[in-house]
């Protein structure tokens, strides 16, 4: 998604992969070729848990000048939802095989 000179590119976990701007570096002109500000992609790590699996982004609104989304994240008896620009929320553990 494009705003204002800049580029946004989602990973799958619903944040930024990539944050391009394509102002000129003196900031008065937007030129042709973008500059990336991250190094690598954001991750979000919790602690004593593996590996985090997503559920597909929903784009949740969609206006000039506003774009919401969100995903959630299960793995290792947690569960996030709300990854997305309004932040986390963490939902009730995931009940294990025994059903605890």
């Amino acid at each position: 998604m494009s705003l204002l000179g800049r580029r946004l590119t989602l990973a799958p976990s619903g944040l930024p992969a990539q944050i391009q701007t394509f102002f000129t570096p003196e900031m008065t002109g937007i030129g042709a070729t973008p500059s990336d500000l991250l190094s690598a992609p954001l991750s979000f790590d919790i602690a004593g848990v593996s590996a985090l699996q997503y559920d597909p982004v929903v784009f949740t609104k969609k206006e000039a000048g506003t774009v919401e989304w969100t995903t959630t994240a299960t793995g290792d008896g947690v569960r996030c939802t709300d990854l997305g620009p309004s932040g986390v929320r963490r939902l009730p553990p995931v009940p294990d095989k025994t059903g605890r």
